[in-house]
């Protein structure tokens, strides 16, 4: 649905198959691009699983989980910055569902994608994902990175 211009709205929903489980994540989107190319993007997502899993308190309970992201960047014809920043708010309480222990996490991410042509676009991501207390060994606690590389496809 647009409803001007430059203001879009855009609803949509993402499906995670795990051999466990699977993740139902409706979200909701909001995209504002101003005209000299710099736009912001929000979007909340709950994210909700399919089976319960065991809590810290002992219960079975289904996963549930709010996701709130901010996109700010620039937006040219032959590419595209963006910085995004995400905070999730885990509702229940499962221990292991947040890479770094807690209840609440967040992760900032820069990414560079180059419009190659009308139908490819490769890209570039670099993630701060928090702190992760599941790493073996001596970077126990220490902040996860992520790097990514891939290739959108436009049609």
């Amino acid at each position: 649905m647009q409803s001007t211009i430059n203001f879009v709205v855009n609803p949509g929903l993402t499906l995670n198959f795990l051999s466990s489980n699977t993740f139902y994540m409706p979200y909701l989107k909001l995209n504002y691009n101003f005209d000299s190319g710099f736009f912001i993007h929000g979007r909340y997502r709950y994210d909700f699983s399919s089976s319960e899993a065991l809590t810290a308190e002992g219960d079975m309970e289904t996963i549930r989980r709010n996701r709130y992201d901010v996109w700010t960047g620039y937006n040219s014809d032959s590419f595209m910055l963006s910085y995004a920043y995400t905070y999730f708010d885990q509702i229940t309480n499962h221990p292991g569902e947040l890479a770094n222990g807690q209840q609440t996490a967040r992760e900032h991410t820069v990414k560079f994608l180059y419009k190659y042509s009308d139908f490819m676009r490769p890209y570039a991501e670099i993630v701060d994902a928090d702190k992760n207390i599941y790493i073996p060994g001596p970077n126990k606690g220490e902040t996860e990175w992520r790097y990514r590389i891939g290739l959108n496809f436009v049609f």
